[in-house]
């Protein structure tokens, strides 16, 4: 598989049911996996958004462990630290980190060693669009962020209105 411009294949699992998506996600998976141990794919970055919902414990562990020698590199998205196994934490390569205040979920973010407590403490007085990012992508030093809209392109953190 050759690709000279990139590109994304997006699976939205929030319509569909459990069995469903239990056989997607390890179908997905196993198909990584046999492309990176034949080198038929180029290096990629495997985006998981709210993974505790269809990722058990043991298969993060592997997706973190085994799939990055494969050329498979995961980025895990959550509104809730505190829902995500240790082992993610403890694994971890960077910390991207928005706004957070309750002191549970900062408490939960400061277990990956990345960042002492006072930096990650720090997120509770963020605005929106700005983050914290530590660890091999700045060298380990935290640095503090301001996230700029981008014309034409739908930016994260949107939440959808309850009424209009």
């Amino acid at each position: 598989m050759q690709s000279s411009g990139g590109g994304a294949i997006i699976f939205n699992l929030s319509r569909v049911g459990t069995y469903e998506r239990d056989k997607l996600v390890q179908y997905v998976f196993r198909t990584l996996v046999k492309l990176g141990q034949k080198r038929e794919i180029k290096p990629i970055s495997l985006f998981l958004e709210e993974a505790q919902l269809y990722v058990d414990r043991a298969e993060m562990v592997d997706i973190l462990t085994r799939m990055r020698h494969l050329g498979l590199f995961p980025t895990f998205i959550t509104n809730d630290p505190r829902t995500l196994p240790d082992e993610v934490y403890t694994l971890l390569d960077n910390l991207i980190g928005f706004m957070f205040r309750n002191q549970d979920e900062l408490r939960q973010l400061a277990r990956s060693g990345l960042v002492d407590y006072n930096s990650i403490d720090a997120l509770r007085y963020l605005e929106q669009g700005q983050c914290i990012a530590v660890g091999d992508i700045t060298s380990h030093y935290p640095l503090f962020l301001q996230i700029l809209p981008q014309k034409g392109v739908k930016m994260g953190g949107e939440t959808r209105r309850l009424i209009g």
